[in-house]
């Protein structure tokens, strides 16, 4: 099992706050983040790793708290093939109080990897995410997505 935390202290303007609430200003804010996997047998990964970060607005006052928490399954089907799944969990407070935490988005994703040849690989990507804009979780964005990487030798 492995286990890691840290933390960042910056003093800087927050894109994601203001996609949200459309707040344009620069603020101390405090990201604390884990991670934690388990391999319960040699070819399965369970991990999850989760952040808060804490905003503070212009006047010093703790303005939200954002909650992000993924667990995520990784399969190695063979040495050359792998799979994973993986959930984000994105929650929103008011006035930085946990007790109000409310989902905002989630998003899921899946990928298959491939590595058929030396450092060749294909990939294929499928993700779905899902906001709260007053009506519960609705669909906002898919995607698939296929790439291959193939190295021409000389």
């Amino acid at each position: 099992m492995n286990l890691h935390f840290g933390f960042n202290w910056s003093h800087r303007y927050n894109y994601y706050r203001s996609a949200i609430y459309n707040q344009k200003w620069i603020g101390d804010q405090l990201w604390l983040w884990h991670w934690m996997s388990f391999m319960p047998i040699s070819q399965l990964s369970l991990i999850t790793y989760g952040d808060f970060v804490m905003e503070w607005d212009p006047d010093g006052e703790l303005h939200s708290i954002t909650p992000i928490w993924t667990p995520r399954i990784e399969y190695q089907i063979n040495a050359d093939m792998d799979v994973s799944l993986y959930s984000e969990f994105v929650f929103t407070t008011e006035q930085g109080k946990l007790s109000t935490a409310e989902i905002y988005s989630n998003r899921i994703g899946l990928l298959f990897a491939w590595n058929f040849s030396p450092k060749s690989w294909l990939y294929v990507a499928f993700n779905d995410l899902r906001r709260d804009e007053g009506e519960g979780l609705e669909a906002a964005e898919r995607i698939a997505a296929v790439k291959i990487k193939y190295l021409i030798y000389f």
